[in-house]
């Protein structure tokens, strides 16, 4: 039986065939062929590396100009702000020192002299903050003024203020409905006061003697202060008086005529009044039933005189 079993034999090469320096150049050849390829490689990822960079590089530099250009807009805006903001506090500083300066004027006559001070001092701080082109300091400034405008207050308000100290040293200080009820009582005594002219004025004066009030009229009603000299010889009530050579102050008990001529206000009827020494003895005396025209009657000093039914009688 035979073998026919032989070795596999494979098909030669290429290089094979070749021979052992075609084989060198050959494999040389392929080297070069694969060191371009690796350099090709190489230098591609190299260039889109450099191109990453340079474009990291773009976006960076693009971002500190914009930043740059955001930092330069906002002190731009910052500038306009300032610039606004010192325009409006002078502008105000204006109208401020306008206004402290028609307060210290108007309110001379009846300001308290401290408060009024306090805003000359004010204002003169605020001409030296506008000076310094500063908005803050202004505007404090004008902040200052205004509060002390507020202080010196109305002439209402300070009339009030002076009218409760003064009546509280002439010993009417506020009750329990507190001091708003003095003020009112005392702005009332005023407007109950009558009278286009002195005399008139007198008379409603002393028919209200019982509710005087000296401190309301200094401070409320200062146009009165005549009449209260006048009212001082009133003779406004039934009774008996003492005859000085000076009435007692308005308001005081008991009363004491001025000498001097006294004439009824109103037309008299079923009257009678007298004249005496003080000691009971009568000096003169008259019963009058009517007498339209007025009675006058002179009183010297030292002597009394009563009446009774006359009504008011008041010095000429």
């Amino acid at each position: 039986m035979s073998d026919d079993s032989s070795p596999a034999t494979t098909k030669p090469s290429f290089i094979d065939g070749l021979s052992l320096r075609a084989k060198i150049i050959a494999i040389a050849a392929a080297v070069v062929i694969l060191a371009g390829a690796i350099f090709g490689i190489t230098a591609a990822t190299n260039a889109v590396a450099a191109n990453n960079h340079a474009a990291k590089v773009q976006a960076a530099k693009d971002r500190a100009e914009k930043r740059a250009e955001d930092a330069a807009a906002d002190r731009a805006e910052e500038k306009r702000e300032a610039e606004a903001a010192l325009q409006r506090a002078r502008e105000n500083a204006v109208a401020a020192a306008r206004d402290a300066q028609t307060t210290l004027t108007e309110s001379a006559p009846w300001a308290i002299p401290e408060t009024l001070t306090s805003l000359q001092e004010a204002a003169a701080s605020l001409d030296v903050a506008v000076k310094k082109d500063d908005a803050v300091a202004i505007s404090d400034g004008v902040k200052a003024v205004r509060d002390a405008i507020v202080q010196v207050g109305t002439k209402e308000y300070v009339d009030d203020t002076k009218y409760v100290t003064a009546r509280t040293a002439a010993g009417h200080p506020p009750t329990a409905a507190g001091t708003g009820a003095l003020v009112q009582s005392g702005r009332a005594f005023c407007t109950s006061i009558i009278g286009a002219d002195v005399t008139a004025q007198a008379i409603s004066l002393a028919d209200h003697i019982s509710s005087f009030d000296q401190q309301a009229i200094d401070i409320y009603c200062p146009q009165l202060a005549p009449a209260v000299g006048v009212a001082a010889n009133v003779v406004r009530y039934n009774g008996g008086y003492a005859v000085a050579g000076a009435a007692s102050p308005f308001g005081t008990e008991p009363q004491v005529l001025a000498a001097g001529t006294y004439r009824t206000t109103g037309t008299p009827t079923d009257c009678y009044y007298e004249t005496n020494n003080q000691q009971g003895t009568i000096l003169a005396n008259n019963f009058v039933l009517s007498a339209p025209g007025g009675l006058t009657v002179t009183l010297r000093a030292g002597q009394g005189f009563t009446t009774q039914g006359c009504g008011s009688w008041i010095r000429q």
